[in-house]
């Protein structure tokens, strides 16, 4: 599964569409798994980097509550039925609720029907892939800044190591 651009140019004659669902069940999907999984990634490069895990480099979330079931095999022509709109809307909102987002960010529509809910939605998953892969890159950084610090203070060089 692989990241896929959102579409974020729906205008008053655009029809949310079987592709344009799958795409949003396809991102949540992804999002979740990637959130799931960046706690086992930031230790294995902590691992890799000789660095020992402390809380400064924990996420601000608890993997283990990440829970969404989106569909993604909708087909062209499938009309949703109320509850599987309603399901749509409660994985975006799972998914925007596990970061810090920008005030900027839309809030979570509770329908897909009216004018401009679906480029909120397209915006909310393009924020928490930017918020998450931001928070990465941080952490990363981080790593790699407490492993540069030995070399730079010389400690790797005293003998102690």
């Amino acid at each position: 599964m692989a990241w896929i651009e959102p579409v974020i140019n729906h205008n008053s004659n655009s029809f949310y569409k079987a592709e344009d669902i799958n795409r949003v069940g396809n991102n949540v999907s992804y999002l979740a798994l990637y959130l799931i999984e960046l706690p086992d990634m930031i230790l294995a490069y902590l691992s890799e980097k000789g660095v020992s895990p402390e809380e400064i480099y924990s996420l601000p979330y608890n993997p283990d509550t990440i829970e969404v079931n989106p569909k993604t095999d909708w087909i062209n022509g499938e009309k949703p039925r109320r509850a599987q709109i309603d399901a749509c809307l409660v994985n975006v909102g799972a998914i925007r609720s596990i970061l810090t987002l920008p005030e900027a960010t839309p809030e979570t529509p509770s329908d897909l029907v009216v004018f401009g809910q679906a480029n909120a939605i397209e915006l909310i998953l393009l924020a928490v892939y930017t918020a998450a892969i931001a928070l990465s890159t941080a952490k990363h950084a981080l790593i790699d800044n407490t492993a540069a610090a030995w070399f730079y203070s010389g400690e790797i060089y005293g003998g102690n190591i």
